[in-house]
């Protein structure tokens, strides 16, 4: 046996392993990828890119970079087969997965889930997207007003930059 020392998985490398988790969960041709001001020191400019999944690996880097000058990393499959059911309580993520078994769920900030629910084989009109999310927040607890087939979600790997957040986490 060859003795192979221990290295832990660095931060980038569980990112990576999360996002492509994330996206091969939600199969989609692109993904919407939003870095969203977080802070006042993060300025104004909100960066908005279209990726196919190969492309994703490739713009990490520069994601961890604007996570790290406090920028939201959001982000959804283009299309409208998959919908966001945000801030599902966890004691409801029971109940959903035995009703709808979620392709993907992300813990967005401690205490609060994002469930991914794969609601066709193909696209569906938006209206009808809205109106399932709707249906999925309503049933199990989720933000209603987050309900609609544009809705993006935190990409998984990322830090949530809300201050309380933050504020917790430099509190553990």
């Amino acid at each position: 046996m060859t003795n192979i020392p221990y290295r832990p998985r660095s931060g980038a490398e569980r990112t990576r392993e999360a996002v492509l988790r994330w996206a091969a969960a939600l199969p989609a041709a692109r993904y919407l990828v939003t870095a969203i001001p977080a802070a006042p020191e993060a300025g104004t400019v909100t960066h908005k890119r279209f990726l196919a999944y190969e492309d994703l690996e490739p713009a990490l880097r520069w994601l961890a970079q604007l996570n790290a000058k406090h920028f939201h990393v959001v982000g959804r499959p283009w299309n409208t087969r998959h919908v966001l059911i945000d801030d599902v309580p966890p004691a409801s993520l029971d109940g959903l997965v035995r009703w709808c078994t979620p392709a993907a769920v992300v813990e967005s900030s401690p205490g609060s889930l994002q469930a991914w629910v794969t609601i066709a084989e193909e696209p569906v009109e938006p209206v009808l997207a809205d109106a399932v999310a709707k249906r999925l927040a309503t049933r199990f607890g989720g933000d209603r007003f987050a309900a609609r087939a544009s809705q993006a979600g935190r990409v998984p790997g990322f830090t949530n930059r809300k201050a309380r957040h933050l504020d917790a986490e430099r509190n553990m």
